[in-house]
């Protein structure tokens, strides 16, 4: 609680912790070295519950964090920014191992491949987040889920230019509400879903669809686009 922590090149990890009930970072800034291999920021594997609020990840050349798994992600008022993956990086085995993210009021800027990559989630819950980006090669936010699993997106601003805002496969239901997003060349793709509702939201894309959705088919699949 309220450190600084700061990486050295070639290290793995500046934190990692394995196999634990709870992980709590609260007021803590983590640096890594800019422009070195200086791995990843915070790694956190086979943990009940991981909270992040109110701190800062940098400059890693890996993830700013990776959370492998982690059965609950609660972040909050945090920033992720300047690393050379993702963000925030989730993964677990399977569908039945998801995990449950939550990511609120957060600042990702700038990351090399993704705002947040998440492989699997049962629940993704975002809301009051910025994201920017500029030239870099991954979205703002890839989510893969199930056919039970939610994803949610609640007056979040991404300004993530030359890839998608939003990358999401398999879910039984998105909601996008009253969301801003910014893309020079891509849009948000949706895939395999039951249901997907969008509300009060604005979409500035360039040359490719704000939205591009794919259902489970006509008898299935249902879209709700409502002052947007």
């Amino acid at each position: 609680i309220g450190v600084d922590v700061y990486g050295a090149a070639s290290e793995y990890a500046a934190v990692m912790i394995d196999t634990t009930s709870l992980v709590r970072v609260l007021r803590t800034r983590i640096f890594g070295v800019p422009d070195a291999a200086s791995g990843q920021g915070l790694v956190v594997e086979r943990t009940g519950l991981l909270v992040v609020d109110s701190s800062l990840v940098s400059d890693f050349s890996g993830d700013g964090v990776y959370a492998y798994s982690v059965d609950s992600i609660d972040m909050r008022r945090s920033v992720l920014q300047y690393n050379g993956d993702a963000g925030l990086w989730v993964g677990t085995p399977d569908t039945a191992t998801a995990s449950r993210l939550v990511f609120s009021r957060n600042r990702v800027t700038q990351n090399a491949y993704y705002g947040v990559y998440a492989y699997y989630v049962r629940q993704g819950l975002f809301d009051h987040n910025v994201f920017v980006g500029s030239g870099y090669y991954g979205d703002g936010v890839t989510a893969y889920g199930s056919r039970a699993a939610v994803l949610s997106f609640l007056a979040d601003s991404l300004d993530v230019r030359q890839s998608n805002w939003l990358n999401a496969q398999t879910f039984d239901s998105v909601r996008v509400d009253s969301v801003v997003t910014v893309s020079t060349d891509y849009g948000g793709d949706i895939y395999d879903f039951r249901t997907v509702v969008v509300t009060n939201a604005r979409f500035q894309t360039g040359y490719y669809d704000a939205l591009y959705l794919e259902g489970r088919g006509a008898d299935t699949s249902t879209v709700l686009v409502q002052n947007s």
